[in-house]
């Protein structure tokens, strides 16, 4: 703040010493309490020995302006003046906010939030703040006309123009306001001619400017209800042949087609190409409630339109949504005045049918299913068996939209709140129930209304024209081109409001009667087609769900079973006695100690395997880098001791990467010297527990099918993997019996083939889940046979990567241990 040099006041400690003044000595009176017999004794909000700041700005300006005082300010503000209290600042103090009145004025209304005054006024948006710097660039000297100033938080900001306008706000106060505002013009050197009305009429303070010879208009830019005037003609014929004006409005406003609605001046302005951008928008009014020193904001935004209107003909239209990002330029020519908003020109109409209003009219439903009693929403005895269609009944496709086959409520069983007893209302003949928003479009026909009665939301209730099925309506509203119609105009919120004005231009295929059967009978067969085949799926999947329970558990319970068969048996030959070093296969060195190892970190899988049968879409937790190298070695590692019969090895000679990709400069990575670069080596992107699921059954399918001959000691699992620039492959070969000639691979992948469950207590899958598992996390799965070779069968596991960067690893060294 700006401080005299022989004083440390400043202007913000003065206004608050004046406030904290009068809230200590304005006097309390005592008011009852609401809805009780009780009182308190507080400070009057009406009254204006309450009201510090207005007290403050009126004294200070009539100090001031002297004799130059304007006296319908001073005679509008007199109560505040009368109110002053003398004592609060001393005559120094006074003087400091006198010659610092700019600043002392700017800083009040600035701070308004903290005033104690009880109206509440409307401050500008954001939105239509930001929207006005970006097209209106006044030059000095200009006129500006401000409809619905209010404080003058818009006027205020045209230093250098002569400001025209009315306040506006309500009758109550808006002579105070006005005036409030005429101070805060006044401190900022403005030219001002506004008027204390609420709108254009013959009482003007001063006179309205000439026809023709007003620069800029700004037009509902300061809430309420966006400024209705009812003269808004008389105020565009102000605007010279070059001016400009901006219109504020709200979308719903747009869709009245009453005398309110602008309709009349919408379609003057459209003959006479004035229109330049169409600008759609969120809204979110902020009022600030001087009585209670708090800003109340609507936390979901309106929808609301400006338009840009220039007196010079226009050849095309600039039309955008600030949501949704839709902008384009259109010709002029293709404007419609009944709908002035950008979605209507996104949206991707047919150029031949007929208007949807040709088949159906809007049902305004009225008659309320619950009546009012007092406060209270009751419902009639005679609607207690009244049918009730809710949202989750209607349908997303034309197959499930009929209403008189879903098992529907009777209107005594709902549990509703009183807000939703008031938006239910009765339907009395067939018709088609459509509601919508940005995330969902569903509808619902009712061919014959029941004899209880029907009753549902206030949905868009559609009547089929004499002669029209009410299914024939249900399926053209399904049509693509015709629902995408819907939801692009109505931008997501299919309304009550908005619906019975864009029923006219939405076009839909110009049937004849022949045609119309025709195109019901295709709509009824396709539906039908499809509730088979959904019938079908759901059969189909109550059969697989069931299949892989039945396996999983036969599985999991054998691997638990012949781990203890075996143990048992050995035992019984060792008459009772067992020894932890006791080996108990004769083909490698494993133990009783090792089998019991093996058990004990196995039965860790028995929970997750019995999960699995509860849900088929069994969760394997989030995908993650895994180096496969590491993986491959700490599995053969970890489950040595559970191979009874083979054994495992890493193919060493085929671990390598065949393409190296240095890095670009522009990763900013530094090349220490000529043999040495930075590479990508990849990592497998994929979740470790399923990876060892599928390991464990291609493991278990091997032994079960692969390793069978009891004369044999040379089983071998050969893995190896590779990367080969592009994909990275783990391959799993094993030298057992070859797959039989009459055997094609393809029927390894059917659902519910799967191995037999063997000794390292594996839960198996199937290579049908295996295939899901993979596909599931963009991997593939391939088995290649090859009965001539020692490894007759290969499973080659194809991941996505993740590219990983090695610095400074040496390029020769590299090829060096690949070799």
């Amino acid at each position: 703040m700006t401080t005299n040099n022989s004083t440390n006041y400043s202007v913000k400690e003065l206004v608050a010493k004046y406030r904290n003044y009068v809230k200590e000595h304005c006097p309390l009176e005592t008011i009852p309490i609401l809805n009780s017999y009780e009182t308190v004794e507080i400070a009057n909000p009406f009254s204006p020995k309450f009201h510090a700041e207005e007290q403050l700005l009126t004294v200070i300006y009539k100090t001031v302006a002297g004799n130059c005082a304007n006296p319908e300010i001073t005679k509008a503000l007199s109560e505040y003046a009368e109110s002053f209290y003398k004592d609060a600042l001393n005559e120094k103090e006074i003087l400091y906010l006198c010659s610092n009145f700019k600043e002392f004025v700017s800083y009040m209304f600035s701070h308004r939030e903290e005033w104690n005054e009880n109206p509440c006024t409307y401050s500008i948006t954001k939105e239509r703040m930001r929207l006005i710097k970006e097209f209106i660039h006044p030059e000095t000297g200009s006129t500006i006309f401000v409809a619905d100033t209010e404080l003058c938080d818009l006027a205020v900001l045209f230093s250098g123009c002569v400001v025209y306008g009315f306040t506006g706000h309500n009758e109550y106060n808006r002579k105070e306001i006005w005036a409030l505002g005429q101070i805060r013009m006044y401190a900022a050197g403005i030219k001002t001619h506004i008027n204390s009305g609420e709108e254009i009429n013959d009482n003007y303070i001063y006179s309205l400017p000439p026809k023709g010879s007003v620069d800029y208009i700004i037009y509902g830019c300061n809430g309420r209800l966006l400024s209705e005037c009812k003269d808004i003609e008389k105020l565009y014929d102000l605007l010279k042949p070059e001016g400009k004006m901006l219109f504020f409005t709200k979308k719903r406003k747009m869709a009245e087609k009453n005398k309110n609605s602008y309709l009349e001046f919408r379609k003057r302005i459209v003959k006479e190409k004035a229109i330049e951008a169409i600008i759609a928008y969120k809204d979110y009014d902020t009022i600030i409630s001087l009585a209670l020193s708090s800003r109340l904001e609507k936390k979901i935004g309106e929808d609301s339109i400006m338009l840009v209107i220039s007196k010079s003909p226009q050849t095309t239209v600039f039309v955008k949504n600030e949501t949704t990002k839709f902008a384009q330029d259109i010709d002029v020519e293709e404007l419609d005045a009944e709908i002035l908003w950008p979605s209507f020109y996104a949206a991707k109409r047919p150029k031949c049918g007929i208007s949807l209003s040709k088949i159906v009219t809007f049902n305004e439903l009225k008659k309320k299913l619950y009546k009012k009693n007092k406060d209270k929403y009751v419902l009639p005895k005679s609607a207690n068996n009244s049918l009730v269609v809710v949202p989750k009944q209607m349908s997303q496709d034309y197959k499930n939209a009929n209403l008189n086959k879903v098992d529907l409520k009777r209107a005594s069983s709902l549990e509703l709140d009183e807000d939703s007893k008031n938006f239910f209302y009765s339907i009395d003949q067939p018709c088609v129930l459509l509601f919508g928003t940005k995330d969902i479009y569903i509808l619902g026909y009712i061919k014959e209304i029941p004899k209880d009665g029907l009753a549902t939301y206030s949905f868009i209730c559609l009547i089929p024209q004499k002669g029209i099925d009410v299914r024939y309506v249900a399926a053209v509203l399904m049509l693509p081109e015709v629902k995408n119609q819907i939801i692009t105009i109505c931008e997501g919120e299919v309304d009550s409001t908005i619906f019975p004005l864009i029923m006219d231009k939405i076009i839909i295929p110009d049937h004849n009667d022949k045609e119309r059967l025709q195109f019901l009978a295709e709509a009824n067969y396709n539906a039908m087609l499809a509730s088979q085949e959904e019938l079908k799926k759901n059969n189909e999947d109550y059969k697989k769900g069931v299949r892989m329970r039945k396996h999983a558990l036969t599985q999991s319970m054998s691997s638990i079973e012949s781990m203890f068969n075996a143990l048992n048996s050995y035992r019984k030959r060792q008459e009772g006695s067992i020894s932890s070093n006791d080996r108990i296969s004769r083909i490698n060195e494993t133990t009783v100690d090792d089998a019991f190892n093996f058990l004990e970190e196995r039965i860790k899988d028995i929970m997750p395997a019995i999960e699995h049968l509860a849900d088929v879409e069994y969760s394997f937790g989030n995908a993650e880098n895994i180096d496969p190298e590491e993986f491959i070695s700490s599995y053969i590692s970890r489950n040595k001791g559970g191979w009874t019969n083979f054994a495992v090895i890493m193919n060493s000679n085929d671990n390598y990467v065949t393409t190296y990709r240095p890095i670009p400069k522009s990763n900013s990575v530094k090349i220490q010297n000529e043999d040495v670069e930075t590479h990508l080596i990849p990592k497998l992107f994929f979740p470790k527990s399923a990876l060892e699921r599928i390991f464990n059954n291609i493991f278990s399918n091997a032994q079960s099918h692969g390793f069978t001959d009891k004369n044999r000691s040379d089983y071998k699992i050969r893995i190896s993997w590779l990367y080969d620039g592009i994909n990275l492959k783990i391959e799993i070969e094993n030298n057992g019996q070859p797959l039989p000639d009459d055997r094609p691979i393809s029927s390894l992948f059917e659902y519910g083939v799967s191995s037999s469950l063997h000794k390292d207590g594996h839960n198996g899958i199937g290579l049908n889940e295996i295939e899901e598992i993979m596909n599931r996390f963009d991997g593939k799965v391939n088995i290649v046979s090859s009965p001539i070779e020692d490894f007759t069968l290969k499973y080659i596991l194809t991941f996505p990567t993740n590219m990983v960067p090695i610095k400074d690893i040496s390029f020769a060294e590299r090829t060096n241990n690949k070799a």
